[in-house]
């Protein structure tokens, strides 16, 4: 599954509020509406829009999966590794950016990278939403946070460079 920088929630001051909400899901089936409702209850979630994207992140790193009784958490917790590698595969974007951002010899600004995410931006949402350029800004914006988060990206005085070997993360 690959998810739409555009779904991605706001990236959380730690790594720990990832397992915070992976661990709201609870590991008996349950339907979207609860899951949504109790990751509001357990974690600092106040919208339904932004439990949804948990829950669809979750889903695109492996962590979560939707049965046909309901969504269920994996009980897996694999290493910080594995979910870089995860996100970097499940992200749209996530690849381009690191790859860009590799030079060791010359950091990028945010403007080229922001292009590069733009530019995947499909042709049929840009024909129907005239305002899909702020969207993308916006999961662009939220992309950098997170690959930052994550440790695989850095912002330098000039710019952002990749923090780790882009191939160690790709599958």
């Amino acid at each position: 599954m690959r998810i739409k920088l555009t779904r991605l929630p706001p990236a959380p001051e730690t790594v720990d509020t990832v397992w915070d909400v992976h661990r709201a899901v609870p590991l008996v089936p349950a339907t979207e509406v609860e899951c949504k409702r109790r990751i509001q209850r357990r974690c600092t979630i106040t919208d339904p829009q932004t439990a949804h994207d948990w829950i669809t992140l979750l889903r695109a790193l492996s962590l979560v999966t939707n049965t046909t009784q309901g969504y269920v958490r994996i009980a897996d917790r694999p290493p910080l590794d594995e979910i870089r590698i995860r996100f970097v595969s499940a992200v749209l974007g996530a690849q381009e950016v690191l790859a860009l951002a590799f030079d060791d010899e010359k950091a990028q600004t945010g403007e080229s990278l922001l292009e590069v995410t733009k530019s995947l931006a499909p042709p049929w949402e840009q024909l129907r939403d005239p305002q899909w350029e702020s969207a993308w800004e916006q999961g662009h914006a939220r992309l950098v946070e997170w690959l930052a988060l994550l440790g695989l990206l850095k912002q330098t005085t000039t710019g952002y460079q990749q923090q780790n070997p882009l191939s160690r993360y790709q599958r």
